[in-house]
């Protein structure tokens, strides 16, 4: 089965901005209506980790985002793994799934299933969380990592965005950075520090030792939150996807029930208890290469 593997989009920064420019556009009205009589600052923050989208054949979207997943911890592996004698390749990963009965294929419907290819085929590490317990710091935290990436199942609507199906339209989605609309006191001379701006209002983190400091800004009182939104790949598109994680967070909590046109006996492979309310409702993967 062929995967088709896109090479870096023709030009990032005109896509980064094009998916960027409505929320730099709020946040630079909501500057303006404030400047009479705040101190405040509001600047739009991004942070998002390259690597080539992966086309999925029939519903293998849950074992190309895991392609995806390796090779963003591994950049090195990329062009082994367009070879199908590679572990990172589609195909292997769909071939181990149907060798151990996890899959018959590519569906993956289990946060359990996905945990064990990690593990025993990719031999990376795994942990599988409770969406609800992971804060938006922590969140944040995990998206700077160069050791640690996330894969999240959810609802897909027409146009891939999240949605609330109840499960019937169950995908899954790589994570590879976040946008944050920040409040900060003062003209916030110390964001300018470790940001590149690209424009008055957008500011791109940089890949340094500048990490650190804007943790510790974010962590501080004179610095507030107001949205977190975060950029996804997934294997229906070779174009990032942005949206806000209230709503990837909420599509991903409703994942109750099996979409009736799938519950022919014997045509996919489901939690043997539960379905996907077991095996994939408030919950991520976790994929680690430490």
């Amino acid at each position: 089965m062929e995967h088709k593997y896109f090479p870096e989009p023709v030009d990032e920064e005109k896509e980064l901005n094009y998916l960027l420019e409505p929320l730099i556009n709020n946040v630079a009205s909501q500057q303006v209506e404030a400047d009479h009589d705040d101190t405040t600052t509001r600047n739009v923050v991004s942070y998002v980790q390259s690597v080539r989208p992966v086309l999925q054949k029939g519903p293998m979207c849950g074992l190309v985002a895991l392609t995806m997943a390796s090779e963003l911890l591994n950049p090195t592996s990329c062009h082994e793994a367009s070879s199908s004698q590679s572990n990172t390749h589609p195909g292997s990963i769909l071939e181990f799934a149907r060798h151990t009965e996890l899959t018959k294929h590519g569906e993956m419907f289990s946060t359990q299933y996905m945990k064990r290819i990690v593990q025993e085929h990719l031999s990376l590490k795994a942990k599988v969380l409770q969406t609800e317990s992971l804060s938006e710091m922590e969140l944040i935290e995990l998206l700077l990592s160069t050791t640690k990436t996330i894969l999240v199942p959810y609802d897909a609507d027409k146009n891939h965005t999240p949605c609330l199906a109840k499960g019937h339209k169950a995908h899954w989605c790589l994570l590879v950075g976040f946008v944050l609309c920040l409040t900060t006191d003062g003209r916030n001379t110390t964001l300018q520090q470790f940001t590149q701006p690209t424009n008055k209002r957008h500011l791109l983190l940089k890949e340094d030792n500048s990490k650190e400091l804007f943790r510790t800004m974010l962590s501080s009182e004179k610095c507030r939150i107001n949205e977190l939104h975060i950029f996804a790949r997934h294997g229906k598109s070779r174009y990032m996807g942005l949206w806000s994680w209230t709503e990837l967070k909420r599509s991903n909590e409703n994942l109750l029930e099996i979409d009736p046109q799938r519950t022919q006996p014997g045509e996919y492979v489901f939690p043997t208890s539960g379905g996907i309310n077991e095996g994939l409702c408030n919950q991520i993967v976790i994929v680690s290469n430490q």
